[in-house]
Order: C-alpha cells, then structure tokens, then sequence
C-alpha cells in the first residue's frame, strides 16, 4: 500500500545555493590637482572680467558690476542668484572684487562710466566680437573724437553738443554695447572675428 504521496516523491530536491553577487572592486584612480586656471574659475562663478576695461561682469544675466564689494553683493542677492545674507554672500563678493586687485571700491559709477567712455573713444580701440554679448551690429563714429554710437540721430547730438554743429564728420563701423541695468551706455568699436 502506497505511503504518503510526499513519500513516494523521494527525498527533497537540494536547493541550488543563491548566487552573491560581488561587485568588482575598482581600482582606486588618484585625480590631478587642478591648475591654477582652474582654480580661479572654481572660486569665481559668479563674476569675470572683461580685460580691455577691466571691469566686472556677471556671467548670468552678462550685466555690468560696479567694483564695489556692496554693489556685488547686492547683486549676489538680486535675481540671478538670490544669495540670502550671510558668510557664503560675503566670501563671494570679496572674491568678485579680488578679479580687480589694482581697482579701489568704484562707488561712483557715473565717474567710472566717463572713465570708460574715454577708453571706448581711442582710435586704436578696435576689439575682436566678444561672443558672450549681443552681436555685433552696424554703427557709426566721430572721426574727431572716435566716439562709437549705434544711430546716427544720436551721433548727431554728439556732433552738434561737442563739436559745435560739425558736419559729415562720421565714419561707419561695427558697434557692440553693454547693457546696465536695461540700458545701453557703453558702445565700443569691433571687427569680426576669423
């Protein structure tokens, strides 16, 4: 007579071991130090300079900055970055203004944008297309004083406010500006680039 029906089955069948998956170490891959280059990018990511007039740009919104460490840092607090007050503000401002180490805290801007204006008219200041603006487009200048303007209308001020109505005394050329706070003010000569 048959037994158990779990008896005539024989004993258990040996469960296959569970397989462990090991993970292959890696081995350990020792990074170079960064350069100097590198560095300096990795402290500043908020601010650079654009060199031929040395000042302070932001990265974000490509505004200009006044060097002054309080103008950054309101900046820093505005809508491209939206820092809240505190340590981490103010290491970034301090190493925005160490991107000019020669310039002193420039709290008036408007001697600072004539400075500029004086820089912008040489003859000589004729600039590669800076990429990171808007492009380049058809401008005019004074051929007396070199003053870049992106219209002829307002060329035409310039001619009749400073050089007491002079006329036909413009060239044509290649402008870009920056742009503060909305508004162009500083319109500079370039030739494209390649």
């Amino acid at each position: 007579m048959p037994g158990h029906p779990f008896e005539e089955m024989g004993p258990p069948a040996r469960r296959p071991a569970r397989h462990v998956h090991r993970q292959l170490q890696k081995p350990l891959q020792h990074k170079k130090p960064p350069t100097q280059g590198q560095t300096c990018a990795k402290e500043t990511p908020y601010f650079a300079v654009f060199e031929p007039f040395q000042i302070i740009y932001c990265k974000s919104c490509k505004d200009l900055i006044p060097t002054s460490s309080i103008a950054i840092g309101i900046h820093l607090q505005g809508p491209c970055y939206s820092m809240a007050p505190g340590p981490k503000l103010d290491k970034a401002a301090i190493q925005a203004r160490a991107l000019l180490a020669t310039t002193e805290d420039d709290r008036n801007m408007i001697r600072r944008r004539g400075e500029l204006y004086t820089l912008a008219a040489g003859a000589d200041m004729i600039l590669p297309e800076v990429p990171w603006l808007r492009p380049a487009v058809s401008g005019y200048f004074c051929l007396l004083c070199g003053q870049p303007r992106r219209n002829r209308a307002v060329l035409r001020e310039h001619m009749r406010r400073v050089h007491d109505g002079e006329n036909d005394m413009w060239g044509t050329t290649l402008v870009q500006s920056f742009r503060s706070a909305g508004a162009d003010w500083l319109t500079f000569r370039v030739r494209r680039r390649g």
